[in-house]
């Protein structure tokens, strides 16, 4: 299991939206792990799929999960975590072996 030291840097802005939702958490991090040049520079690979569970609630603590698809092949697990209102943070991943 890696530590994510290196992905402390992927805190993200989310959303222009005043009172984001759990499905604007979901989809935002989904768009990130797919799309932010920053996750290939960190995990080594890039990610055609994500599919996140969206978290239980937009509390600032509250974690949530994803599995991703790297580009190849491979499936990956990221554990968010909700850092402020409209950011989230990876603060897990792991290839499954």
């Amino acid at each position: 299991m890696r530590r994510v030291a290196a992905l402390a840097v992927l805190a993200v802005g989310l959303l222009a939206a005043c009172t984001p939702d759990q499905t604007d958490y979901k989809h935002e991090a989904e768009s990130f792990i797919k799309g932010d040049e920053r996750v290939p520079a960190a995990t080594g690979t890039t990610f055609t799929k994500a599919e996140f569970a969206p978290p239980a609630n937009t509390k600032v603590g509250t974690k949530y999960s994803c599995v991703a698809v790297a580009a190849d092949g491979t499936t990956w697990d990221f554990a968010v975590q909700i850092t402020a209102k409209n950011r989230f943070e990876i603060v897990d991943y792991n290839p499954r072996v």
